[in-house]
């Protein structure tokens, strides 16, 4: 079976990133849901500070990358992308917020 979903060391390195500046900033990766037949959806959720308070989620399909759901506090996307890009968008914001605080 062939798929564009990229590696899941791909997926950790950019949580990692993510996370790298953000002391408090915890991530989750989970299925949230398979019916056996390459049709998965996963879920990342992002926690921050010592009582892990939700600061997001995103859901997107494991076989393709394409992203469900994006919340984030603060964060607008203007329409869903593939997972890499979505999780890129993300590290930008986080940086831009680092420097306007």
């Amino acid at each position: 079976m062939t798929t564009s979903f990229p590696n899941c060391t791909t997926i950790t390195d950019l949580l990692n990133v993510l996370i790298k500046d953000h002391s408090e900033l915890q991530w989750n990766l989970r299925c949230c849901f398979s019916d056996g037949e390459a049709n998965t959806i996963m879920e990342i959720a992002f926690y921050e500070g010592p009582y892990r308070r939700v600061k997001g989620k995103v859901t997107f399909y494991a076989n393709t990358g394409v992203t469900i759901n994006l919340r984030y506090r603060g964060y607008h996307p203007k329409d869903p992308h593939h997972i890499v890009d979505t999780l890129l968008d993300l590290v930008n914001f986080e940086k831009y917020q680092l420097a306007s605080a």
